[in-house]
């Protein structure tokens, strides 16, 4: 397929990372005492389930058609998955839980990065054509795991300052998306890219 669209496969690697790291979050929800995710059919591995307009198709797509063709290259590829909606009231620990669901949502990517990559390695030939789909994929899931480390909505970093500082979630709902596309261009012109993409590759070589 020519370029841009012979990337459009990161897209779906894209889906498969968020799917499991909001499932987790769900899951995890409940454990911690808030049955809200679960009524909205967030405890899924449907894709369909956790897939955000702007997070998963729209700013993705955005990305590979600027791009073009990088099959099987490792690339940054930004992307978030529909925010996990949850009373704070009813967890166990109150804000202090937030601070859990974030760090589940990025040891999740780290978890399914390890996973992808030790099963890479036992059952799939260096020389077969999924070996480097599958560096692509554990590649999406220690960048997006790295990325969420940044304190910014709707960012799993920006869980935790926002716990710390305080402040309600009503800010996040207004804007994270608006920030995140403003932190994008922002990223793109600054070190800050190639701080996140060095910090993700050495972490991708240590797992493959």
């Amino acid at each position: 397929m020519s370029a841009p669209f012979g990337s459009l496969y990161l897209i779906f690697i894209l889906w498969i990372v968020v799917t499991w790291q909001r499932y987790c979050q769900a899951l995890t929800a409940r454990w911690l005492g808030d049955l809200s995710p679960r009524s909205e059919g967030r405890e899924s591995l449907n894709p369909m389930k956790h897939i955000d307009l702007f997070g998963t198709i729209i700013i993705p797509l955005i990305g590979i058609l600027m791009i073009g063709d990088v099959t099987f290259e490792l690339v940054p590829l930004f992307g978030w998955g529909k925010r996990l909606e949850y009373d704070s009231r009813v967890l166990r620990n109150g804000a202090k839980s937030e601070v859990v669901l974030g760090a589940v949502g990025i040891v999740s990517l780290v978890f399914v990065a390890a996973l992808v990559a030790i099963l890479g390695k036992l059952f799939i030939d260096s020389n077969s054509l999924f070996y480097p789909l599958m560096g692509q994929t554990v590649f999406v899931a220690v960048f997006l795991a790295v990325l969420n480390l940044v304190p910014l909505p709707p960012l799993e970093g920006w869980t935790w300052l926002r716990v710390l500082m305080g402040w309600h979630r009503d800010f996040e709902r207004m804007y994270a998306p608006w920030i995140f596309i403003v932190f994008i261009i922002v990223m793109n012109f600054t070190p800050l890219l190639f701080v996140i993409y060095g910090l993700s590759k050495a972490l991708f070589l240590v797992l493959v």
